[in-house]
């Protein structure tokens, strides 16, 4: 894990030395993958143990490592799809996610809820969230004003963009006095409206 940690970080910093000046950075995020990817696979392998009956050691380094294979190779699809010609993580952004999630239900099984908590987001969250960063799959970090297309992002921005308009605030580029005189003058004009009728 460390030599692959490694290979990817150099290869990203060549390939990104040209756009981001933090490749010290990338570096550190890539071996601080590899420790929280060891981390979440200690749980795997622990899970494997006691809540999958496999007492054979060759059985669980196949299927404790299996996630955690799983997790990068994903990644590293993202990473890829992101680099071609849609610029866009697409379904191996999403199942980096989902397997990410499923990994928290042996950090929960094995500790309980303060320890399985620990071990969730130091292990496959953090493996998760600092491979995205180390091999530069975040969309918004490569190109700001990108945004996903997913299923999901659209309906997560139109979510927001409607909750944000029935508190009052959608509006962009204003600041809180502006956002206070539209409202104050909206309920002006209804009591005049009132009051005339």
């Amino acid at each position: 894990m460390l030599l692959v940690g490694f290979l990817i970080c150099r290869r990203t910093t060549r390939n990104r030395s040209k756009h981001q000046p933090g490749t010290p950075a990338v570096r550190v995020a890539a071996l601080a993958a590899v420790g929280c990817t060891a981390y979440s696979a200690d749980t795997s392998w622990r899970f494997a143990a006691d809540y999958l009956d496999m007492s054979g050691t060759t059985e669980r380094i196949a299927m404790f490592a299996a996630a955690e294979l799983a997790l990068f190779a994903t990644a590293l699809l993202a990473r890829q799809n992101l680099h071609g010609p849609k610029q866009a993580p697409g379904l191996p952004g999403t199942l980096t996610w989902v397997i990410t999630a499923v990994q928290v239900i042996p950090a929960y099984a094995e500790s309980g809820v303060v320890g399985g908590t620990v071990r969730a987001f130091v292990g496959p969250i953090m493996a998760a969230l600092l491979w995205h960063q180390a091999m530069g799959i975040e969309l918004r970090i490569r190109t700001p004003e990108g945004a996903s297309h997913s299923v999901l992002a659209r309906v997560g921005r139109e979510a927001r963009e409607r909750l944000l308009s029935r508190l009052g605030i959608a509006a962009r580029d204003r600041d809180a006095s502006q956002i206070t005189r539209d409202r104050a003058t909206r309920k002006a004009v209804a009591l005049a409206s009132h009051l005339a009728e």
